[in-house]
């Protein structure tokens, strides 16, 4: 082999001597997903009145949606990215629940952080919000 080839052989498999981004792969999709979520109920709670609680649903949903989308797009990046164009389920399951769980530790922090410093606001609102059956 060449000296320049980026490749050595061990074992009959090929290494490359560049890794996979994993980590940067999941920290980027998981923290954009968590910004997404958070970014919704700090634009919604604001409005909790004039949306209503079954909008609320409906958009807060929506976002959750839209923002786990992201896990797929963080395997897809994976895959992309590496040797060959594959990935085995194995890693694909492991990237997105790691994105999944740091885009709800974004989520879950920004909740803590909202409810704390308006707690008290928060909570009349939320009790004295009238709830209709769809």
């Amino acid at each position: 082999m060449d000296e320049d080839d980026s490749s050595t052989q061990t074992d009959g498999r090929f290494q490359t001597s560049e890794e996979i981004p994993v980590k940067k792969i999941v920290l980027t999709f998981g923290l954009i997903a968590g910004v997404v979520l958070s970014a919704e109920m700090v634009l919604t709670i604001p409005f909790m009145d004039e949306i209503g609680f079954n909008r609320g649903l409906l958009v807060g949903y929506t976002t959750m949606v839209l923002a786990f989308l992201l896990i797929y797009f963080g395997i897809r990046t994976y895959r992309d990215n590496s040797p060959g164009g594959t990935v085995s389920f194995g890693r694909a399951f492991t990237i997105g629940i790691l994105i999944g769980v740091i885009a709800s530790a974004c989520y879950v922090a920004e909740s803590l952080l909202l409810f704390s410093v308006n707690h008290a606001t928060l909570i009349v609102q939320l009790i004295h919000t009238p709830h209709q059956p769809s």
